[in-house]
């Protein structure tokens, strides 16, 4: 509607009307569980670990947190998530986006890190953009809205670290993404198969050196 420039009282053409309804209907068939355990009820000392994955496409981005501990090999459980749809008003190309999604990532690992009664040793924060990644690490000059963006993610950075936790920038395969399925549509019947436990450390992350 955005798109088409519609005010609030404009009528919608035949064709946007029936999309509407199929999505509507198919948001009414939605149901899914997602246990609230993040832990098992085993007592331990071992601070957990916090996996943000980030992802972008053309039309929004994504984030998604898992709470991991370090003890256990358990598939960790989605205990977190974000979406936020594309700047409208302004193109960007697909790496800002990108980097964007990862800015989003830690504002949700602070958020997290912050609510928690607990606290975290590390917080790897996962994207698939390797320009998006080179542009956090780089020393050399960069476009003005990157520069921004990055000086914004090392604030949070240095929040993190003065509350205990070490940050890692990780970067993974596009196919093992866990917050892919945010930046596209999906139906009702796939979120449902997607939604709940992933294990980040199957997703074949490579290290960066740690903040």
């Amino acid at each position: 509607m955005f798109a088409k420039k519609l005010d609030w009282d404009s009528k919608v053409d035949s064709d946007f009307a029936q999309e509407w309804q199929k999505a509507t209907t198919a948001i009414d068939k939605f149901y899914v569980e997602i246990p609230r355990q993040v832990f098992s009820s085993e007592k331990t000392d071992s601070k957990p670990f916090l996996w943000i994955f980030a992802d972008a496409s053309n039309s929004a981005m994504a984030v998604c947190g898992y709470l991991e501990n370090s003890t256990s090999t358990a598939v960790s459980q989605l205990i977190s998530g974000k979406t936020k749809l594309a700047p409208q008003k302004r193109t960007l190309s697909t790496p800002k986006l990108e980097l964007l999604a990862v800015l989003l990532a830690f504002r949700l690992a602070e958020s997290i890190a912050f609510a928690l009664n607990y606290a975290i040793s590390t917080i790897n924060i996962a994207s698939d953009s390797l320009i998006a990644l080179s542009w956090i690490r780089t020393v050399r000059k960069v476009p003005l809205f990157v520069a921004n963006q990055r000086d914004k993610i090392k604030a949070h950075i240095n929040r993190l670290i003065a509350h205990g936790c070490q940050c890692q920038i990780l970067h993974v395969p596009g196919e093992k993404n866990l917050a892919d399925a945010g930046t596209r549509g999906v139906t009702s019947a796939q979120l449902e198969i997607s939604t709940g436990s992933g294990d980040p450390n199957g997703s074949s992350t490579t290290r960066s050196d740690p903040y």
